[in-house]
């Protein structure tokens, strides 16, 4: 139990830790793994990957800039670390024990969107000052 907790915790203290970067990590993340499926699946060369990455990365930071595109990325993503989160704690945690799986998660994906919203009233307001 005590791993469990601790675990929890530092996913938190992770998000914590990214609040004011988390838009311009989930843009070079999601980047960096169509990047390397082009390259290492597709077959391109790797300088279309990288390419493709950096529009992709930009792509996420505009459409994280509109309303709209807020709410269906920064649900998106949440959804994603949460489902990450479960799968982890009841496969690998506690097998079998689907509760602290939906505890984290509800955790994981609560801490995320509060820190999604956190990035994007800040990025307002200093766009508006």
């Amino acid at each position: 139990m005590a791993l469990i907790l601790l675990v929890v915790f530092l996913q938190i203290m992770f998000f914590i830790f990214l609040l004011r970067y988390i838009v311009f990590v989930e843009g070079a993340l999601v980047g960096f793994v169509v990047a390397v499926y082009m390259s290492h699946d597709l077959g391109f060369h790797p300088a279309y990957g990288v390419t493709v990455a950096i529009l992709i990365a930009i792509a996420n930071l505009v459409l994280q800039s509109t309303k709209v595109g807020f709410a269906l990325l920064a649900t998106t993503f949440s959804l994603m670390y949460a489902n990450f989160v479960y799968k982890i704690l009841v496969e690998h945690f506690t097998p079998g024990d689907t509760t602290w799986g939906w505890f984290g998660a509800i955790v994981c994906f609560t801490v995320s969107m509060a820190l999604h919203g956190a990035t994007f009233i800040n990025r307002r307001e200093t766009l508006n000052t």
